[in-house]
C-alpha cells in the first residue's frame, strides 16, 4: 500500500477512535486521562433513544481528501432507528429513518447503473431483511438501492451482517448470521 494510502486510514482509524464516545473522557471534561487510556478529540452528535442502539459503523475514507471521509452508523432503537452519516467531526449530515439498522458495512467499485458505486448495507432488524444503499462521495449522503427486498430466512431474527468482495472473480456478496449464532446465509 503506498504511503498515501496508509496515512488515509491512519488518520480515518484515529477518527474513528475520536468518534467513539465513552472512551475515557466525556464532552466538556477537561481532566486529562488516565496515562495509556485513549480519549476521544472530538464526539459524535447521538441517536435519539436509550440504551444500546448505536451498531457497527463502517468507515467510507476519501484518499484524496481524507478530513471528507465519512462514518456510517446504524440505530437499532425501536422508535426513531435508522442510518446516519458522520462527518469527521462527528456532525450528523444525514439521517435515513430506515428502520433498526444494525451492522453497517459498505464496498467500493460496486458496479450499478453502468458506473462504481459505494455500496453501503446493513441487516434491518424491523423486517429481517437487508438494507442496502449508495453512497454518493460527493455530498457525502446516502441514498437507498431499490431492489425487491432480501428477506432472511435464518430461523431467527437476523443479527450479524458484513460484505465481502472477491478479488479472483470480482463477485460481491452479502453474509448474515442469526441472533444466537448458526447458519451463516450467503448472497
Amino acid at each position: 500500500m503506498q504511503s498515501t494510502g496508509r496515512r488515509s486510514l491512519a488518520l480515518a482509524s484515529l477518527c474513528l477512535l475520536a468518534l467513539l464516545a465513552g472512551c475515557s473522557r466525556g464532552r466538556g471534561d477537561d481532566s486529562a486521562a488516565a496515562p495509556g487510556q485513549p480519549y476521544p478529540l472530538v464526539e459524535s452528535a447521538g441517536f435519539p433513544g436509550a440504551g444500546d442502539i448505536a451498531d457497527d459503523s463502517a468507515i467510507w475514507v476519501d484518499r484524496t481528501h481524507p478530513t471528507a471521509s465519512v462514518v456510517l452508523a446504524g440505530s437499532k432503537a425501536d422508535v426513531g432507528g435508522g442510518i446516519g452519516v458522520f462527518d469527521m467531526r462527528g456532525d450528523l449530515l444525514q439521517f435515513r429513518p430506515d428502520g433498526k439498522i444494525g451492522n453497517v458495512d459498505l464496498r467500493e467499485g460496486f458496479p450499478l447503473g453502468g458506473r462504481d458505486a459505494v455500496l453501503v448495507g446493513a441487516n434491518n432488524r424491523s423486517n429481517d431483511t437487508l438494507s442496502l444503499w449508495t453512497l454518493d462521495t460527493g455530498t457525502r449522503t446516502l441514498s437507498p438501492v431499490h431492489a425487491s427486498s432480501i428477506v432472511t430466512s435464518t430461523g431467527s431474527a437476523n443479527y450479524g451482517f458484513c460484505m465481502y468482495h472477491s478479488g479472483r472473480s470480482g463477485r460481491f456478496y452479502a453474509f448474515v448470521t442469526p441472533n444466537g449464532g448458526g447458519s451463516i446465509q450467503q448472497f
